[in-house]
Protein backbone atom coordinates (compact mmCIF):
# COMPACT_ATOMS: atom_id res chain seq x y z
CA UNK A 1 0.00 0.00 0.00
CA UNK A 2 1.15 3.17 -0.80
CA UNK A 3 1.63 6.23 1.34
CA UNK A 4 -2.31 7.54 1.34
CA UNK A 5 -2.82 11.45 2.28
CA UNK A 6 -5.56 12.85 2.90
CA UNK A 7 -4.35 16.44 1.29
CA UNK A 8 -2.30 14.12 -1.82
CA UNK A 9 -5.41 12.88 -3.01
CA UNK A 10 -7.35 16.29 -3.38
CA UNK A 11 -3.89 17.16 -5.43
CA UNK A 12 -4.22 14.02 -8.05
CA UNK A 13 -4.83 14.20 -11.49
CA UNK A 14 -5.70 11.20 -13.76
CA UNK A 15 -2.90 9.66 -15.39
CA UNK A 16 -2.48 7.80 -18.51
CA UNK A 17 -6.24 6.69 -17.95
CA UNK A 18 -5.83 5.96 -14.43
CA UNK A 19 -7.69 7.73 -11.67
CA UNK A 20 -4.70 7.33 -8.57
CA UNK A 21 -7.16 9.22 -6.05
CA UNK A 22 -9.57 5.90 -6.35
CA UNK A 23 -6.66 4.08 -4.72
CA UNK A 24 -5.44 6.46 -2.24
CA UNK A 25 -9.50 7.05 -1.11
CA UNK A 26 -9.45 3.14 -0.62
CA UNK A 27 -6.37 3.10 1.10
CA UNK A 28 -7.47 6.33 2.88
CA UNK A 29 -11.25 4.28 3.86
CA UNK A 30 -9.18 0.81 4.60
CA UNK A 31 -6.93 2.17 7.37
CA UNK A 32 -9.53 4.35 8.97
CA UNK A 33 -11.88 1.19 8.91
CA UNK A 34 -10.41 -2.04 8.57
CA UNK A 35 -6.33 -1.35 9.66
CA UNK A 36 -6.93 1.29 12.30
CA UNK A 37 -7.31 -0.70 15.42
CA UNK A 38 -6.52 2.70 17.95
CA UNK A 39 -3.22 3.32 16.56
CA UNK A 40 -3.73 5.94 13.96
CA UNK A 41 -6.11 7.78 17.06
CA UNK A 42 -3.84 7.54 19.76
CA UNK A 43 -1.28 8.81 17.30
CA UNK A 44 -2.96 11.88 16.14
CA UNK A 45 -4.26 12.98 19.49
CA UNK A 46 -0.90 13.18 20.85
CA UNK A 47 0.29 15.07 17.75
CA UNK A 48 0.82 19.04 18.13
CA UNK A 49 -3.37 20.99 17.89
CA UNK A 50 -2.09 22.23 14.29
CA UNK A 51 -1.61 18.56 13.17
CA UNK A 52 -4.64 17.25 14.34
CA UNK A 53 -6.61 20.73 13.04
CA UNK A 54 -4.97 20.41 9.28
CA UNK A 55 -6.28 16.18 9.78
CA UNK A 56 -9.84 17.14 10.42
CA UNK A 57 -10.32 19.56 8.21
CA UNK A 58 -9.10 17.24 5.55
CA UNK A 59 -10.73 14.60 6.67
CA UNK A 60 -13.86 16.74 7.37
CA UNK A 61 -13.48 18.07 3.67
CA UNK A 62 -12.40 14.60 1.99
CA UNK A 63 -14.81 12.27 4.06
CA UNK A 64 -17.72 14.34 5.05
CA UNK A 65 -18.58 17.43 3.11
CA UNK A 66 -17.68 15.86 -0.26
CA UNK A 67 -18.47 12.17 0.46
CA UNK A 68 -19.81 11.63 -2.88
CA UNK A 69 -16.70 13.29 -4.67
CA UNK A 70 -14.86 10.90 -3.09
CA UNK A 71 -17.09 8.14 -3.91
CA UNK A 72 -17.52 8.89 -7.35
CA UNK A 73 -13.15 8.38 -7.51
CA UNK A 74 -13.85 5.20 -5.83
CA UNK A 75 -16.02 4.21 -8.57
CA UNK A 76 -13.41 3.89 -10.89
CA UNK A 77 -11.88 1.54 -9.32
CA UNK A 78 -11.97 -2.08 -8.58
CA UNK A 79 -15.23 -3.76 -7.56
CA UNK A 80 -14.32 -3.85 -4.08
CA UNK A 81 -13.62 0.14 -4.17
CA UNK A 82 -16.67 1.13 -5.98
CA UNK A 83 -18.80 -1.22 -3.11
CA UNK A 84 -18.37 1.64 -0.59
CA UNK A 85 -20.64 4.50 -0.75
CA UNK A 86 -20.98 8.11 0.38
CA UNK A 87 -22.61 7.29 4.10
CA UNK A 88 -19.25 4.99 4.63
CA UNK A 89 -17.17 7.37 3.86
CA UNK A 90 -18.91 9.99 6.25
CA UNK A 91 -19.66 7.30 9.01
CA UNK A 92 -15.75 6.70 8.84
CA UNK A 93 -14.48 10.24 8.46
CA UNK A 94 -17.05 11.28 11.53
CA UNK A 95 -15.66 8.42 13.65
CA UNK A 96 -12.17 9.71 12.83
CA UNK A 97 -13.45 13.51 13.67
CA UNK A 98 -14.86 12.59 17.22
CA UNK A 99 -11.68 10.66 17.90
CA UNK A 100 -9.27 13.57 17.10
CA UNK A 101 -11.24 15.17 19.50
CA UNK A 102 -10.20 19.12 17.58
CA UNK A 103 -10.98 21.75 19.82
CA UNK A 104 -9.88 25.55 18.56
Amino acid sequence: MGQPGLHAIQDRRVMGGTDKRASDAWDIYRLLTDLDIGVTSAELRSALPSLRRVVAAATADILVERAGRTRGWLRTGDAEMASVGSEDLVAAGTDLLERLKVRG
